[in-house]
């Protein structure tokens, strides 16, 4: 102890407001125990509320993913029952020029009917083509959407 130590008459190492003089002594098992115990509990909440919170944005993140699939859903209803009506009306456009051609042509209707045909078939590609271009864009598009929506 030093001069000023001694004629305070405080001990080296004891807490301020113990008794001059007196040694501190040493934690018991139980008060060990507590701070630890204590110590790990303060850990694990705060492990629990990161958790909480991640597990909050998840949901978060699962419901918007399933409004946009709904969304699409309904979008590709909508453009398959669109493109189920284009396709009856061009039906019903082959078989009525091939009716025409039958009444017109009569026995030599070989060549009008390939060539109605031909020319059906043609127009008809075009918008078979739009329509699978358009299914694969909106496909496309909802799978990117998920895949970005997984990937965050």
């Amino acid at each position: 102890m030093s001069e000023a130590d001694s004629q305070s008459g405080a001990a080296v190492g004891s807490a301020p407001g113990d008794q001059p003089g007196k040694i501190q002594r040493p934690p018991s098992k139980e008060e060990l125990l507590f701070e630890l115990i204590f110590g790990e509990s303060k850990d694990i909440l705060d492990a629990q509320k990161t958790v909480t919170e991640v597990l909050t944005q998840m949901f978060v993140t699962a419901d918007a993913v399933r409004e946009a699939m709904a969304e699409s859903a309904r979008r590709l209803e909508t453009m398959s029952a669109e493109n189920q009506r284009e396709l009856v009306a061009a039906h019903r456009e082959l078989t009525q020029t091939i009716r025409d051609f039958e009444a017109k042509a009569g026995d030599n209707l070989a060549v009008p009917i390939a060539v109605a045909v031909g020319r059906t078939v043609k127009h008809q590609s075009a918008k078979l083509a739009v329509v699978a271009g358009g299914a694969a864009l909106v496909g496309s598009l909802v799978g990117a959407g998920v895949v970005a929506l997984l990937l965050r």
